[in-house]
C-alpha cells in the first residue's frame, strides 16, 4: 500500500493540486476501502471548515 501525504489530500480538497498529484491521489483511493474511508472523513471535516 502506498502512503499519501496529508498535504496532498489538503491540496486536492482545496483544488490546488497538479494533474499528476490528482492521479496519485485517485490511485491511492482505488487501493483500498480504508483509504477511501480516510479520505471521506477528511473531506467531511474540510467541508465543515469551509
Amino acid at each position: 500500500m502506498n502512503y499519501v501525504s496529508g498535504n496532498l489530500i489538503l491540496r486536492y480538497l482545496s483544488q490546488q493540486c497538479s494533474d499528476n498529484e490528482a492521479r496519485e491521489l485517485n490511485s491511492w483511493l482505488e487501493e483500498s476501502s480504508q483509504n477511501q474511508q480516510t479520505f471521506n472523513y477528511l473531506k467531511l471535516i474540510w467541508s465543515q471548515l469551509n
